[in-house]
């Protein structure tokens, strides 16, 4: 909500202060603590009353008043290493993706003295000792009375996603605290270009790294979605099997996408995205691995989108329509029976800092350096196959060159290759390992 020239959920958001205090294992759940500060004040995360102050659980969304059903929840995140990996999950996972515990509410969530005390499920695929996280996603709603009587008479407030590292306890009791992971880039510096869009997956999760880290990790890849329409590496417009979103490969690529003229496509659910300049996209067209003909374009939500048929799928989903009015039809559509339907999204990178002014992004004091290898672990390349929760047939990069040659990267082929020649001279060849990740922990450790 634009007010008075300001974004009213970031400046209320920033007057927030959640924090999480504390986890213990009760049988097959979690058990943990969490206290909220609005203005430097206590307030009590069970308040139903928007009279009294902010509410965090149990509202109703309520188009007439902008009022949205509320979406506390905790994310759940496992390590190997220093880095979350969440490895070992059954059944049909997305590659290296935590698990989310229930929707708050006054239910599972009971409060005294202003502090929250809320009941989820454990994972009961992680082994006692395990370094894990919660991160508390979702956010608090507010009156905003300046819109008194208007559909925007109630908004949520961007409140920052707090975290709490913890070992995973043998037993009932208290988890016992972990340590912080290693500190490598700056939310704040982040927010210095990306005020109020560091937030995304319906906005609950916000302005946090370590929050974001917990999903845009090593063992992260769409390699499931691409798998799921039918692409293999033959017909994909990178020519990969799979794309990780390591929150270091993605960010060097595409800030550096529009310079280095090396572009990065990502396959998802919702639409298939392309970062790169203007030559890496004529390039990608003429050699015919990206459609430009044939696409249905219709105004979305956030505007104009067009939607192609993926190269190489198989017959999914719906044919899209557009109607009378140019939006787009989301109802009686006809279902596809030649390839499925994505939304084609083409991004032109402009970064406007030298590629090689780290402190943009890192931590004061963070140097370009080899990587700890008992701490950082080794990115995926190729996921393997389903089930995608078992990651000891990934096929896995060095993190040294990971971190490198995710952002020294060139559209021009003959300079690519000098590059992957140095990457896997000076590292290894991407391959896998008999234990996956742990082999090359292991080798890390006197």
């Amino acid at each position: 909500l634009i007010w008075d020239g300001a974004d009213v959920s970031v400046v209320e958001g920033a007057k927030f202060e959640l924090a999480v205090t504390g986890v213990s294992r009760a049988g097959t759940n979690y058990v943990a603590t969490w206290t909220a500060k609005y203005g430097g004040v206590d307030v009590n995360p069970c308040n139903t009353d928007f009279a009294v102050g902010p509410v965090f659980l149990g509202v109703a969304a309520d188009a007439a008043t902008g009022k949205s059903a509320s979406n506390m929840q905790f994310v759940k995140a496992y390590a190997q290493g220093d880095d979350w990996v969440n490895a070992g999950q059954a059944g049909n996972v997305s590659p290296g993706q935590p698990t989310t515990g229930a929707t708050l509410n006054l239910t599972n969530t009971t409060c005294a003295g202003n502090v929250a005390t809320s009941t989820f499920a454990a994972d009961a695929y992680v082994a006692a000792g395990t370094k894990g996280t919660l991160a508390l996603q979702g956010k608090p709603q507010l009156r905003f009375a300046a819109a008194a009587g208007t559909a925007r008479e109630f908004i949520q407030a961007r409140a920052k996603s707090p975290t709490y590292n913890f070992v995973v306890p043998a037993a009932d009791g208290a988890a016992t605290a972990a340590a912080a992971r290693r500190t490598i880039v700056d939310t704040a510096k982040c927010l210095a270009c990306h005020q109020g869009s560091l937030y995304q997956h319906g906005g609950n999760r916000v302005d946090n790294v370590d929050l974001c880290i917990t999903c845009h990790n090593p063992a992260s890849s769409e390699q499931n979605v691409r798998v799921g329409f039918g692409v293999d590496a033959t017909e994909a417009y990178d020519g990969k099997a799979g794309q990780t979103y390591d929150l270091r490969t993605m960010v060097h690529a595409i800030h550096s996408a529009g310079e280095s003229g090396k572009a990065l496509v990502i396959y998802r659910t919702r639409g298939i995205y392309f970062f790169g300049n203007p030559a890496s996209f004529a390039a990608m067209v003429a050699e015919g691995r990206w459609p430009t003909t044939g696409g249905v374009t219709c105004n979305g939500a956030e505007g104009p989108v067009t939607y192609y048929k993926v190269f190489g799928s198989v017959a999914s989903g719906n044919v899209p329509e557009a109607n009378p009015d140019g939006t787009c039809k989301t109802t009686g559509l006809v279902a596809s029976t030649d390839g499925t339907w994505q939304i084609h999204n083409v991004t032109f990178v402009e970064y406007p800092r030298a590629l090689n002014d780290c402190g943009a992004c890192h931590s004061n004091g963070w140097v370009p350096a080899a990587v700890d290898g008992s701490k950082a672990v080794g990115v995926t390349v190729n996921a393997g196959a389903a089930p995608w929760g078992n990651q000891l047939d990934d096929v896995l990069k060095g993190p040294t060159a990971a971190s490198c040659f995710t952002c020294h990267r060139s559209g021009d082929a003959a300079r690519q290759f000098k590059l992957d020649t140095h990457s896997n001279g000076g590292s290894w060849l991407p391959t896998t390992f008999v234990n996956g990740r742990q082999t090359l922990l292991d080798a890390a450790t006197p």
